[in-house]
């Protein structure tokens, strides 16, 4: 009911939700060299079963009467008691001079130098254009499912639960599939596929084949952001 203390609670949520999410991908790309694309493929999966759980439980949470309180107290506690815990793993060993070298005006100039980079920026488009596919369209599907094809909110977000799952499932696939294939080639097939499938998508008439091909254009799409 004040939006300053929702303004405040969401300026201390984004080291969790914003800044984490960039840092943690980097430390899994460093640490694990030659591995990369499959590291990421991994961080996908675990972020899938994170939509499939955490609806799980807020909806579990309401169905009790206990409202929406309970389960963010939950998962912020079991939040803070991981981060402690990884933490007290990562304790630096003999190397804060190193950490001096790593100050953030001094990595700015190092920063700059690489967003020059031509191949850098397009890999950045790559991303952006890519994401088009990817959570701007899961985004907006429960409302074109809605609005456009006329299905009951209810329907609609049954089809986007099976989304969710079939991403999932996508995601675990991949986690084996790109140890053993190469990223860019899978990039490259499912790319023409999705650019055939999403016009069929958008002028099919029946409500069912939309939602299957919805459904199939995300698990084709689902190599993309890991590579």
């Amino acid at each position: 009911g004040d939006f300053h203390l929702i303004l405040a609670a969401a300026v201390l949520a984004y080291p969790a939700s914003g800044a984490f999410v960039t840092l943690c991908q980097a430390s899994l790309i460093d640490g694990s060299p030659g591995r990369e694309v499959a590291m990421m493929a991994r961080w996908n999966a675990a972020g899938s079963l994170g939509s499939l759980l955490g609806p799980g439980i807020m909806a579990a949470s309401l169905a009790l009467g206990a409202g929406w309180r309970p389960p963010y107290a939950l998962l912020g506690g079991g939040g803070i008691a991981l981060s402690l815990w990884v933490y007290s793993r990562l304790q630096p060993r003999g190397r804060r001079r190193e950490a001096g070298s790593g100050s953030p005006i001094q990595l700015l100039p190092r920063a700059l130098d690489i967003a020059k980079d031509p191949n850098v920026r397009l890999w950045i488009l790559l991303l952006q254009v890519s994401d088009l596919m990817l959570d701007i369209l899961t985004g907006y599907s429960g409302l074109y499912l809605t609005r456009v094809v006329g299905l009951s909110p209810a329907m609609a977000a049954l089809a986007l639960t099976g989304l969710t799952v079939a991403g999932f499932a996508a995601d675990l696939l991949l986690v084996r599939i790109l140890d053993r294939a190469p990223g860019r080639r899978i990039v490259r097939v499912s790319a023409v596929l999705v650019a055939c499938l999403y016009p069929l998508f958008l002028v099919v008439p029946w409500a069912g084949l939309k939602v299957g091909l919805l459904l199939l254009i995300h698990v084709l799409s689902a190599a993309w952001y890991p590579v």
